[in-house]
């Protein structure tokens, strides 16, 4: 793809995009539209399946039209359509007889507008822990390149500390665009210890909190808190109300349709298998401190025919370490 068809798939994504659908940019993706319609569906060809991550990236009123015409592109083209972590509304709207609809993750939305410091006695200590300690909070304002290089060493340094089996969709993409971009960092004296990215999403006047790590130093806890909590006081002084995390994986299948009782149980019980191995529980837990509000997600499968083909699109989407 040219870099001006990039910048253009950017753009419609910052004005109508959502958490879900900035996944579009950590892998190549496929891009559906229609002549004279502002919108796209993102979408990877996987095992003869068209996986879509997220809501189509459109204005609402283009939803049903845009929709329908990609549904009827992938019958021409022979593609089972896949969509994942999308959300309540749009997964009614695809809702019809021999549909599978699962609810498979949650959106963790924070509004930097309540004052944690102030319900929370233990994150005010730990905040005034850290400012002894000596840390200091910055915005980065491109272009500096050796600083590009430090935040880009913290993000390796965090990626090769992770412990045990993970799921995770992307790559640690933190320059490849500017485009809704922002940038902060955390130094410990003179070193950085912490980055974080935001991506601006205008449809819901707000951002997604696409990275925020930690290097494994002494700390760590205060100074992913210290960061934390600063990005929040930043975003409040702007009067901002929407910071998403993004998507986590629910910890076990409560709202499961389309399949009959012995497939759901079955599905239920090897889903719990693999929350526990990735410790699906544990990895929300750190978040909950800052009281987000929980916004349910949904897997789609739309062909009435179940095949291997859908199983292995999804293992390729979702990669695992």
């Amino acid at each position: 793809m040219h870099m001006s068809e990039l910048n253009r798939e950017e753009e419609i994504h910052v004005r109508y995009g959502s958490a879900a659908s900035e996944a579009m940019f950590d892998f190549p993706c496929h891009f559906f539209r229609l002549e004279n319609f502002k919108g796209i569906i993102a979408y990877r060809i996987e095992y003869n399946c068209a996986v879509v991550v997220g809501d189509p990236i459109c204005p609402p009123e283009e939803i049903a039209i845009l929709t329908n015409a990609f549904h009827k592109f992938c019958k021409d083209e022979h593609l089972n359509i896949i969509y994942i972590t999308v959300s309540k509304g749009f997964a009614t709207f695809l809702e019809k007889k021999n549909k599978i609809c699962i609810h498979v993750c949650d959106e963790l939305i924070f509004d930097p507008q309540i004052d944690l410091s102030q319900a929370s006695h233990r994150m005010q200590h730990r905040m005034e822990k850290a400012r002894k300690r000596g840390l200091t909070f910055h915005e980065y304002i491109p272009i500096d390149k050796e600083l590009e290089q430090s935040l880009l060493d913290v993000g390796n340094k965090w990626e090769s500390s992770i412990k045990g089996p993970h799921v995770f969709l992307g790559h640690l993409n933190f320059f490849e665009s500017y485009t809704g971009k922002r940038w902060f960092y955390v130094k410990d004296g003179e070193k950085i210890v912490s980055m974080a990215m935001l991506s601006k999403l205008e449809a819901h006047h707000g951002w997604l909190l696409k990275f925020l790590v930690t290097a494994q130093t002494k700390g760590f806890h205060e100074t992913s808190e210290f960061m934390m909590m600063s990005l929040l006081d930043t975003l409040k002084k702007e009067n901002c109300q929407f910071l998403s995390k993004g998507m986590l994986p629910v910890d076990t299948f409560e709202e499961v349709k389309g399949l009959n009782y012995a497939s759901t149980q079955t599905l239920k019980g090897i889903y719990n298998l693999i929350s526990l191995l990735f410790k699906f529980k544990k990895r929300k837990a750190y978040w909950q401190r800052y009281h987000p509000k929980t916004v349910p997600s949904y897997l789609i499968l739309t062909s009435p025919k179940r095949s291997l083909n859908e199983i292995n699109a999804l293992i390729k989407i979702f990669k695992t370490h």
